[in-house]
């Protein structure tokens, strides 16, 4: 293993881990695009006027919460938490755009970008966990 200590109970099938790094890709360049002219996607800046201003909001939460939900699946946690580290990562994108003005300008359409980061997030896990994992042949459960 390349983590000592570090064996998950699911191993992620090759078309997952694929489709995962593909997806953390492009949730950067998203990001990047930012403050990288060349990055930008025309048809992105022309459907959605604006764009490059709120997609920090949707790439840091999608980030977190396919990174995240990635691992703790590996780990064998159920769909419920997954849903709840979704519910909690919304509801701290609308309280930080909407009450919280602290190294930020309250802007609720940047709530809903990380909205869409979160649902866009979940697809991928809901799809992760359904037919993306295999168990484990060597794993085996800690003893107290």
């Amino acid at each position: 293993m390349a983590f000592p200590g570090f064996q998950p109970k699911y191993i992620p099938k090759l078309w997952l881990t694929a489709v995962y790094l593909a997806l953390v890709a492009g949730a950067f360049i998203l990001f990047m695009g930012r403050t990288k002219e060349y990055l930008r996607m025309e048809f992105l800046m022309t459907a959605f006027p604006g764009f490059y201003t709120h997609v920090s909001n949707f790439s840091i939460t999608f980030l977190l919460y396919a990174g995240t939900g990635y691992f703790w699946l590996m780990q064998g946690a159920g769909m419920k938490s997954i849903f709840w580290l979704g519910g909690v990562l919304i509801a701290v994108n609308f309280l930080y755009e909407l009450a919280l003005p602290v190294i930020n300008t309250m802007d609720i359409t940047d709530a809903y970008y990380g909205l869409a980061g979160a649902v866009a997030g979940m697809a991928f896990l809901m799809l992760a966990q359904t037919y993306g994992f295999t168990e484990n042949p060597q794993f085996k459960e800690k003893e107290d």
